[in-house]
């Protein structure tokens, strides 16, 4: 019998402060309100937390998909900004996050496909693929300062 994990205050925070940071980042974190943007972001979250296991999970990893698509788009603008050695690295980066999040869309469509039928094995590949797209992404992120 597969083991459920169960989410964590500590991780249900955290996801809602990454979902309300997008939020802000996709409006260029002008003209709003960040306690408003945290509202929203709590409202979305707790709806996904509250959906049956199975669909609720996949339409986290769709709006994660999301995200990420919203944060290549961020990254891609603000790569003018750079010297040209950091704009040919960061570059190769940003094609090889538009990859991931290709392969990782085609992961999630073949999920949505099997409907009720993921497997915990298929769960765990596409969280994997999602950590890996996180991690990137992060790290080019922090190449912005």
């Amino acid at each position: 019998m597969a083991t459920e994990r169960r989410m964590t205050a500590e991780q249900r925070q955290q996801m809602i402060s990454e979902a309300a940071y997008y939020r802000a980042e996709g409006r260029g974190f002008a003209d709003g309100d960040a306690f408003l943007d945290w509202l929203d972001a709590e409202r979305e979250i707790d709806a996904l937390l509250n959906m049956p296991k199975a669909e609720g999970w996949l339409k986290q990893l769709e709006s994660q998909l999301s995200s990420g698509r919203d944060r290549l788009r961020t990254l891609k603008q603000g790569i003018t900004s750079k010297g040209k050695s950091a704009r040919a690295e960061l570059k190769k980066d940003l094609e090889k996050l538009d990859e991931k999040l290709d392969s990782f869309e085609t992961k999630l469509k073949e999920l949505r496909e099997r409907g009720e039928k993921v497997t915990q094995r298929a769960r765990q590949q596409a969280e994997k693929a999602w950590d890996e797209i996180s991690e990137l992404s992060h790290r080019l992120g922090g190449s912005d300062k």
